[in-house]
């Protein structure tokens, strides 16, 4: 998924997420013992408009005053990109904003 930052923006950010069926959950578990859930929808069947609702039900859920919060908050439901980067320098922090 990628959002733009806002209209002006010419940078946008990307938000990453994996949809599987409890079957293939199942086969994750049989091989792996143990599955981390952030960024991963379960659904039964794969319905490309049920995961889209979902997402806008996230979205709508991270509405913030600034980009930078709107981003951590989805984080919290999808990885981004630029999580847990480590920068050196404030400017080059600041060069994402």
């Amino acid at each position: 998924m990628q959002c733009s930052r806002s209209k002006d923006s010419e940078g946008s950010d990307l938000f990453y997420f994996r949809v599987m069926t409890p079957k293939r959950l199942l086969v994750i578990l049989k091989e792996e013992k143990i599955l981390d859930g952030r960024a991963i929808l379960i659904i039964n069947e794969f319905n490309e408009s049920l995961v889209e609702k979902e997402i806008n039900k996230i979205l709508e859920d991270c509405v913030r005053p600034s980009w930078v919060e709107v981003a951590k908050a989805i984080n919290r439901h999808l990885n981004w990109e630029y999580d847990n980067i480590q920068y050196k320098t404030l400017d080059e922090a600041s060069s994402l904003f």
